[in-house]
């Protein structure tokens, strides 16, 4: 598995998720005030960072997620990195990826 570590950015210290258990298949969700990542246990992730493979192209991307747990697009981050139109994170407009992992017992 391959980190980035960008101007102190500490990648390897992120989750990456791309799992499904008991409860569900984790993914992607839009409402009426946009984008959020839904865990397999119903929880969301807040106000962080969070490595997804939410194709399950097996090439996960860095997500922002605000106080309220909304992904944030096209913006700034608090922490000071920009993220694309999809919210990936991008380093001069290239988007930073990793290889995902996949779940136990998969693969």
């Amino acid at each position: 598995m391959t980190f980035a570590a960008i101007d102190g950015f500490n990648t390897a210290a992120l989750p990456m998720v791309n799992m499904q258990t008991r409860y569900g298949e984790a993914r992607w969700v839009q409402d009426q005030t946009g984008y959020w990542w839904r865990n397999p246990d119903g929880t969301f992730p807040t106000n962080g960072w969070l490595w997804l493979d939410g194709n399950k192209d097996g090439i996960a991307e860095c997500y922002y997620f605000d106080g309220n747990g909304y992904c944030l697009l096209n913006a700034v981050t608090p922490d000071g990195y920009r993220v694309n139109e999809n919210g990936a994170w991008t380093v001069n407009g290239v988007v930073q990826v990793q290889t995902a992992e996949q779940p136990a017992g998969e693969g």
